[in-house]
């Protein structure tokens, strides 16, 4: 019996046996985001920090004006306590993600976050749908794959009211979809079903941003 424990950049499967008693055998496992950044996108994310990096200093050009430091350790503690660096910034995005994951757990257990700005598209997503907690099969799951040797975290996966599909959704926060979100959701589909889960008809992206104010769905 396994039993699986993680964050966003790794996983550690542990086998135990049937009185729940650990067996000492151990797998680490990385995460299909940090498979994906290693493989297919580390150029794309060091343009993303550039391109943040230039867009603090213009911001901070803008607020400081001749006062605005010239020494390199300066500038970086500035970006840093203003909030503008590439990581200040990733890790604000970061947070609204973990808040909207959040939201949706509440959902599929039956509670009712206090809606805001932020998770507004994710609850009219959820009214649309005609979504209740007797529909959902899974949320917030960790997944593991022997044969591709990677782990990861599916966000929902339910039956839908309308047509009986049984549907793997990956709720995303962000502005833009882009092409390696379509890699991380059949990644949470082959593990699915290799961990010897029910047929999946058909997988799909959620995109839902507050900032934006709107929720579309990406089917694969």
């Amino acid at each position: 019996m396994p039993r699986i424990a993680g964050n966003k950049g790794h996983y550690t499967l542990g086998l135990i046996d049937s009185k729940g008693v650990p067996t000492g055998h151990i797998y680490p496992f990385p995460s299909v985001t940090t498979v994906i950044d290693a493989v297919v996108a580390t150029k794309k994310l060091h343009h993303w920090y550039y391109t943040q990096t230039v867009k603090g200093l213009v911001t901070l050009m803008g607020k400081y004006g001749s006062n605005l430091p010239t020494d390199e350790e300066s500038l970086r503690s500035l970006l840093t306590t203003e909030g503008l660096s590439p990581y200040g910034v990733r890790n604000k995005g970061g947070e609204r993600g973990t808040a909207l994951h959040d939201d949706l757990e509440k959902l599929c257990g039956g509670g009712k976050p206090r809606k805001s700005k932020a998770n507004a598209p994710l609850l009219a997503w959820w009214e649309e749908k005609g979504l209740q907690p007797k529909h959902i099969i899974a949320t917030e799951t960790p997944l593991f794959s022997f044969k591709q040797g990677y782990a990861g975290t599916l966000d929902l996966v339910y039956k839908d009211p309308n047509d009986g599909a049984t549907v793997l959704t990956d709720l995303k926060s962000s502005k833009y979809i882009v092409w390696t979100h379509f890699l991380q959701i059949r990644a949470y589909e082959m593990a699915w079903l290799e961990m010897g889960n029910q047929h999946i008809d058909r997988s799909t992206i959620l995109q839902a941003n507050g900032e934006l104010g709107i929720w579309k769905e990406f089917m694969l």
